[in-house]
């Protein structure tokens, strides 16, 4: 919503509150929009910390998908996606890991993908990973999503770049390879200079 845009969180929650109580969905086009109203009102409870009913939420726009579209990779994708989120901020990282996977294969599987979702998913699960002390698992996932960004023939100097190389460099580190680690930030500045200036 425009409160949760502007930072107006418990706004947007009682909007969402009010808004989806008692609606019924009456085909699948309403049952999508539904879907999609239940994973920003699970994300709005996530950012005010409350995991639980963020975690339903997320149940619920994932469970909506899975009934009226289960075989639409895109809406399979983002019901794993909103799953995984939610298992991340409920502390479940395996279950997490699990969702994120699941919903790298169906992006690898789509003709044309939707290329912020997979890079998201990459990003995410690679930092994930290397918080939790695996850094070889997290350069794995970063490195292959950067191989998929290059395979998509993503722009040299695109802003979804950034990010994954800040992964591929947060588990250079860890694995303590700085050299490496420096090599792949500096990419990341340059291509955000480039794009956004230097004083962002």
């Amino acid at each position: 919503t425009l409160y949760g845009m502007m930072g107006d969180m418990q706004q947007s929650l009682a909007l969402y509150e009010a808004g989806l109580k008692g609606v019924e969905p009456k085909s699948t086009d309403d049952a999508l929009a539904l879907a999609d109203d239940y994973a920003n009102y699970s994300s709005v409870l996530g950012m005010l910390e409350r995991s639980d009913e963020s975690f339903q939420a997320a149940q619920h726009a994932a469970g909506l998908r899975e009934q009226h579209a289960p075989d639409d990779p895109k809406q399979q994708l983002m019901a794993a996606a909103e799953l995984a989120y939610a298992h991340f901020r409920k502390g479940d990282h395996a279950s997490a890991e699990k969702y994120w996977l699941r919903g790298i294969a169906l992006v690898k599987s789509m003709p044309d993908p939707p290329m912020d979702d997979a890079f998201r998913m990459y990003n995410q699960l690679s930092i994930m990973l290397g918080q939790n002390g695996n850094a070889e698992r997290a350069l794995a996932l970063a490195n292959e999503g950067l191989a998929f960004a290059e395979q998509h023939g993503l722009h040299p100097d695109s802003p979804k770049w950034p990010p994954l190389l800040r992964a591929k460099s947060d588990a250079e580190a860890g694995l303590g390879d700085p050299v490496a680690a420096e090599k792949s930030i500096r990419r990341a500045i340059a291509i955000s200079v480039k794009v956004f200036g230097p004083d962002n």
